[in-house]
């Protein structure tokens, strides 16, 4: 029973501990204008950092049953840090989107969180556009290159929060 309670605890520390950190300062961003994906409830978000939480436990917890080879602590580990990132990735495209002072966009493959003022942004250009969805290449003054990606609907507030950014900056 032991090694169940210490694989909780060091899951808890590593898990539940940074995942709600990084809840609680993404939710501290202002009520966006144009969202990317849809925001889960609360309650959902805080199952997904639980159910990481109770596979890095059962993670940890087999570390310290019975010997391993080196393939199956390997595999292991893999397999962790891909449940780990997909939860990371699922909790932060949720945030992207169109803000009234900046822009929000992921990072290649979901993860890092990039911020862009609307001054930041050189130019626009429309990608592609799939079923209901636009994907917006932005190339920035300091030539980044970011992609965000909007349901159809919004793409007309982006482009009108930017027009108006470029009329008070020209003035």
């Amino acid at each position: 029973m032991q090694a169940w309670s210490t694989s909780l605890l060091i899951a808890v520390l590593v898990s539940t501990v940074p995942f709600t950190l990084f809840i609680n300062v993404l939710l501290q961003l202002p009520r966006p204008l144009a969202q990317s994906h849809r925001r889960w409830p609360l309650p959902l978000n805080y199952a997904l950092v639980a159910a990481v939480t109770s596979y890095t436990s059962y993670f940890i917890h087999r570390g310290y049953v019975g010997p391993r080879t080196s393939i199956e602590i390997a595999g292991g580990c893999l397999i962790a840090a891909v449940v780990y990132g997909f939860a990371l990735a699922l909790l932060q495209r949720q945030f992207c989107g169109v803000y009234p002072e900046f822009i929000i966009t992921a990072g290649p493959a979901g993860f890092g969180l990039r911020k862009t003022s609307y001054r930041n942004i050189k130019d626009v250009e429309t990608v592609a556009e799939r079923r209901n969805e636009t994907e917006c290449r932005i190339e920035t003054v300091h030539g980044r290159s970011l992609t965000l990606t909007l349901p159809t609907r919004y793409v007309s507030i982006f482009f009108d929060h930017i027009q108006k950014t470029v009329k008070i900056d020209s003035l």
